[in-house]
């Protein structure tokens, strides 16, 4: 009775652990941007404060850790880093059942199922970092392969199959002491370091031997330290003339974007817009796909009252390359095409079907859902004195394809991202985005630009702050007057390599002194 108790007892005992590391990881997942219902109906946003928030339950996820004879084994630190991780990416990305269920037509059953697919093979990145990161071994050991493992397989998850970075740990510290790091070293050191920082924090509290304690505690404080302290290094400097853009925020609904009825609408709106604020402004830029058809389709009225004003336009439209459907950006003035932008890198599923996927695009109503890519290295737009580098929704997702236009020899001063985030409704996605853009703009050392269908429409200046910002789900004009940069970051120059370098010393160093400690303990 008492063998049977005490087993119950263990039981129960390991399955509530389960439930709060699991919770835990749906908290981590939301910490990164607060969903905008949420703020409006609480009347505050933790956003600011992710960054903290991240680092609380990072320490809280090391304290539950495996210990003992579980943590020997690096299938159990795995799996235990995987269940965090599910989680983490479920709550993250919740968002993406709106597009599948609420627009694509998918049973609500099957979009969860494939949310929860997707959160699971990206969670076996982080989980492989973890069984680094738990392994029983000194400290100094465990910080080396924390820091490595955690570049190297975030790195992965954002090479792997053309690569989805979504929620990388590093975005949540963009608003905290670790920023400088971004500009250096790029977002996936940035996160590593938030771990690395979290776990010397609970060695330090852990240990009870006083000296080693602050040692902890004090290289946490010089990590912290060189991060806030790199912030205030200016890598880039202002270049040219202000230019004075208008960005234009539609919100048009998803389900009504592609109605026949309600598109010669729409261009009409955007046309008068347009044409309302073209004599303030050197540029006025649409979203991705204002246009669901061809610019040469567009009625003879609607293309007039463009072509009229005599401002240049970014238009976000299809076209076609070579018999093949872009996700374009066309710059036109006066009717004339001045330059455009073919998106390069497509999303999986939504602009591109993988082999073997088919049957499940197919599943959804996706119009415009398979393009061709555009190519790595099209040039920048020259405005005035500036160069202006567009990229489309999802693209911002890739740093190192983003300082391609700022290290080339034609660098770009002006970053310019076009989105249309109507496919995930009025959820965290949206200022998840934001969040991303922000980064991008600190390891470029450029000034970002939004225009988006339904938010976040913003002006992000070259330090990653947002200047100005247009309510979310709300049509309207964000006019902004914004100057460029020139001077490359660290990041610009090198890319993820430095980072990638680093962590692999890291590890290297970890692992042959795990080694050489185990031979120790043999003789």
């Amino acid at each position: 009775m008492l063998s049977r108790g005490l087993a119950d007892g263990l039981t129960l005992g390991l399955v509530g652990l389960i439930g709060l590391v699991g919770i835990l990881g749906c908290l981590f997942g939301l910490s990164f941007a607060m969903p905008p219902s949420w703020s409006a109906a609480l009347g505050f946003d933790w956003t600011s404060h992710a960054w903290w928030l991240q680092l609380i339950i990072m320490l809280l996820v090391l304290h539950l850790g495996p210990t003992g004879a579980s943590a020997q084994s690096w299938k159990t630190r795995a799996a235990w880093g995987w269940l965090f991780s599910l989680c983490w990416f479920t709550s993250a990305l919740a968002w993406l059942t709106v597009s599948m269920h609420v627009y694509g037509g998918m049973p609500a059953w099957m979009a969860g199922l494939a949310l929860l697919a997707c959160s699971a093979y990206l969670a076996l990145y982080p989980a492989l970092a973890f069984a680094l990161m738990w392994m029983p071994a000194p400290i100094a050991v465990r910080a080396l392969l924390t820091f490595g493992a955690w570049v190297g397989f975030e790195w992965l998850r954002g090479w792997m199959f053309t690569g989805f970075p979504w929620a990388s740990p590093g975005y949540a510290q963009i608003d905290g002491p670790l920023a400088g790091l971004a500009p250096v070293f790029g977002v996936y050191a940035l996160g590593a370091a938030a771990w690395l920082v979290a776990l010397l924090i609970h060695e330090a509290w852990r240990v009870k031997p006083k000296p080693q304690r602050l040692r902890l505690a004090a290289l946490a404080i010089l990590i912290l330290g060189a991060g806030s302290g790199l912030q205030h290094i200016a890598w880039t400097q202002p270049a040219g003339e202000p230019l004075r853009i208008a960005l234009l925020q539609g919100q048009v609904p998803q389900n009504l974007k592609f109605d026949r009825s309600v598109v010669e609408q729409t261009m009409a709106r955007y046309a008068q817009g347009i044409a309302d604020q073209a004599a303030q402004h050197d540029l006025i830029v649409l979203p991705e796909t204002a246009w669901t058809q061809l610019w040469k389709d567009t009625p003879p009225d609607t293309a007039n009252t463009i072509n009229r004003t005599g401002v240049t336009v970014a238009l976000g439209a299809p076209d076609i390359v070579a018999g093949s459907i872009t996700n374009s950006v066309l710059i036109l003035k006066s009717g004339e095409l001045l330059g455009r932008y073919d998106k390069h890198h497509l999303v999986p599923l939504g602009e591109f079907i993988p082999f073997g996927f088919r049957w499940f695009v197919e599943l959804m109503n996706i119009p415009l859902g398979d393009f061709a890519r555009g190519r790595i290295d099209q040039e920048s737009f020259v405005l005035k004195d500036q160069r202006v580098a567009f990229n489309i929704c999802y693209e911002d997702l890739f740093g190192e394809e983003i300082v391609q236009s700022v290290r080339s020899a034609k660098s770009a001063t002006l970053l310019i991202n076009m989105s249309n985030l109507a496919w995930f409704g009025h959820s965290h996605a949206l200022p998840q985005h934001l969040q991303i853009s922000r980064t991008r703009a600190l390891e470029a050392g450029r000034p970002m630009l939004r225009a988006t269908n339904t938010g976040a429409t913003a002006s992000i200046n070259a330090r990653g702050e947002v200047k100005a910002l247009l309510p979310l789900t709300q049509a309207g004009v964000l006019s902004v007057t914004v100057q460029g940069s020139t001077g490359l970051t660290p990041f610009a120059r090198w890319g993820n390599a430095a980072a990638l370098a680093l962590a692999a010393v890291c590890l290297i160093l970890g692992l042959l002194n795990r080694q050489r400690d185990r031979r120790r303990g043999k003789s």
